[in-house]
């Protein structure tokens, strides 16, 4: 990766940083402002967050708004005599001489940028396996568990018939470990600790199950995987995990409401078997942070409060609207431009002239070709290479359709005078003649000369490795 593209990939970076930043922080704060409890918006508001850590290319939209610069004429070239005795070079061929400064001005895979670069990759392939290894050592180390009591065992299985359940999901009693709904690469386990389990009352025991049984209906596991996968360009965010654990969070909520919905009556209960299940499980054992901390406690404040779980109708589709708004936002790039009627080249439609100007063209590279091919032979001067690509140069821009199109021709005269600049430089080099001071600073100004007529476009150098 050349450092034009590791500084083109970095500048994409700082802006989606930026935008997931901004948007994260100001989604939270608008969910506080009005006071939005449900679990569909929050999860909606993060993954709009995240997904803007994913616009490194957007869409370019041009807005047509202003009139454009008169087009600026090229000052007029010089008519040249060949005055001066042609220059002879010596043995090495300009081929040669091309690749040997070309190589002294390449970009150097070193540069700062590619570093950035590489070490942001780096970072991302960590995130990876650290997730794999973790995933790993915890389907590893998770024990089978035994066999649970028949009638948990019946209450279990008659809920997932009720639930329409096509594969069976087993249910298997821990130490201390769970009331976890756990994917393996064999299928799903429901987790649940022994001795805990025990002490809840069938009431908590069955909205327990519903909750869990609610993680599987909706593809949690996959939604939370996805919210990783989307998080990893930024993982060097702490933003972006936040939103991450947000929507986890969010997903404990609706696996919440739906254990409660079946029966309100066992709210209660199933508040109090949270808090008994959390208190005095091993660290290691909490695996959502939901279950614990300022999580706990807001999921049973709004266990107790249900008539503030769900939004109306008419504040959902309002933020659903304003997410799909923001999320497409951050993939557009508005572009305030000329009109577009006042952008193409004025000319004349008909076969005549059209016919003239191919024919200007085409004997504009012809001649072109045979200067330079003689320039390489020394048998004309440095100025009629000169003049020759000016005259292409006119030439193209009369055939130009638009101004992309003038743009292409004022570069690649800037590049028929930046490889001169890199014969004539390397000719210095060596001490070979044709390597002048003189001819190194002519072709120098003819370099910076078509620049400014890029800057004057609106454009700017190709770059070396064009």
């Amino acid at each position: 990766m050349n450092a034009l593209a590791a500084a083109d990939l970095l500048a994409a970076l700082l802006r989606t940083t930026l935008a997931l930043s901004a948007t994260y922080l100001l989604a939270r704060g608008a969910l506080r402002l009005t006071k939005s409890s449900s679990p569909l918006v929050h999860r909606a508001a993060c993954v709009l967050a995240l997904a803007q850590g994913w616009w490194f290319a957007r869409l370019a939209i041009d807005v047509p708004w202003y009139d454009p610069p008169a087009r600026r004429p090229l000052p007029a070239a010089p008519i040249l005599e060949a005055a001066e005795p042609p220059i002879v070079a010596e043995s090495t061929t300009s081929e040669a001489l091309v690749a040997e400064v070309g190589a002294e001005h390449s970009t150097s895979v070193w540069q700062w940028q590619t570093v950035v670069v590489a070490l942001w990759l780096a970072g991302a392939l960590v995130a990876v396996v650290r997730e794999a290894v973790h995933y790993l050592r915890f389907a590893r180390n998770v024990p089978l568990g035994a066999a649970p009591a028949p009638e948990d065992e019946a209450e279990w299985l008659a809920l997932q018939a009720q639930c329409n359940v096509r594969r069976p999901i087993p249910l298997r009693m821990t130490e201390d470990l769970g009331p976890l709904l756990c994917r393996f690469p064999g299928g799903y386990r429901l987790l649940a600790p022994r001795h805990a389990w025990r002490e809840l009352s069938p009431e908590a025991r069955m909205a327990v199950l519903r909750h869990e049984l609610a993680h599987y209906e909706r593809g949690d596991v996959w939604k939370s995987l996805a919210a990783r996968i989307l998080a990893l360009p930024q993982w060097f965010n702490p933003l972006a995990w936040l939103a991450v654990r947000h929507f986890d969070e969010a997903a404990e909520w609706a696996c919440d409401a739906a254990a409660c919905g079946a029966a309100p009556e066992d709210a209660p209960a199933y508040g109090k078997a949270l808090l008994s299940l959390a208190v005095g499980r091993a660290q290691h054992t909490v695996l959502n942070t939901a279950a614990q901390g300022r999580g706990l406690a807001l999921r049973i404040g709004r266990i107790l409060a249900p008539n503030s779980i769900e939004d109306s109708k008419v504040k959902k589709t309002l933020w659903m609207a304003v997410a799909a708004i923001v999320l497409f936002a951050g993939g557009i790039e508005w572009r305030v431009v000329a009109r577009a009627a006042e952008d193409q080249v004025d000319r004349s439609n008909s076969p005549e002239h059209e016919k003239a100007v191919q024919l200007l063209l085409e004997t504009a590279k012809q001649a072109w070709d045979v200067t330079a091919a003689e320039y390489d032979n020394g048998t004309v001067t440095l100025e009629m290479v000169y003049l020759w690509s000016r005259r292409l140069l006119e030439a193209e821009r009369i055939a130009a359709k638009n101004k992309d199109d003038e743009i292409a021709a004022l570069a690649r005269h800037w590049k028929r005078m930046h490889v001169l600049y890199i014969k004539t430089k390397a000719l210095f080099d060596a001490g070979a003649r044709g390597g002048e001071t003189q001819k190194v600073k002519s072709t120098s100004f003819y370099v910076a000369e078509a620049e400014l007529w890029l800057a004057n476009a609106g454009s700017q150098a190709p770059g070396d490795s064009d």
